[in-house]
């Protein structure tokens, strides 16, 4: 019988060191500890934490320029074919997706602008049986045309508008 009590102490004081020393192991996991930390990931992670930051700092001053930027930014080319894109579907409700061609004119004697827009539009609607000609198109463009502050006049000279802008 003392046989087998030694043999249970022994598996007893076995048992208490692998406890002991699963402790230690859970204890490490909770406070794990780098001990394979690179100096070039070092580097790395501080050049990463500074472009971080100058990103930020060029995403509010992007921010800030945008804010700023105001309907006198527009391009006047764009400004423009909105303009006429407005005047065209006034003047021909029932014209599904007219052409819209608003260009720097090719001659100054035309203006600065030209909207060859009523030509186009004239061949669609003979090619749909209707007969119009691109003057009286050009004409009902022109009246409904609203109001802005970047035409000073226009004028139809040949088949389209052409348009001046205001200095």
């Amino acid at each position: 019988m003392a046989g087998v009590v030694e043999e249970y102490g022994a598996r007893m004081q076995e048992q208490e060191k692998e406890i002991k020393s699963l402790i230690a192991e859970i204890e490490s996991l909770k406070n794990p500890v780098i001990l394979d930390y690179s100096l070039g990931l070092g580097e790395m992670l501080e050049e990463n934490t500074k472009l971080k930051y100058r990103l930020n700092v060029l995403k509010r001053s992007l921010q800030e320029e945008e804010s700023k930027v105001g309907s006198s930014m527009i391009n006047i080319n764009q400004r423009l074919q909105n303009i006429f894109s407005v005047a065209i579907k006034l003047a021909y409700p029932h014209f599904e997706n007219p052409p819209l061609a608003v260009t720097p004119s090719q001659h100054a004697r035309f203006g600065d602008y030209q909207c060859n827009s009523a030509m186009a539009m004239s061949q669609q609607l003979k090619a749909k049986g209707e007969k119009i000609n691109p003057m009286e198109i050009a004409k009902q463009i022109i009246n409904n045309i609203p109001k802005n502050d970047i035409i000073e006049k226009v004028d139809i000279a040949g088949p389209g508008p052409d348009v001046q802008q205001k200095s």
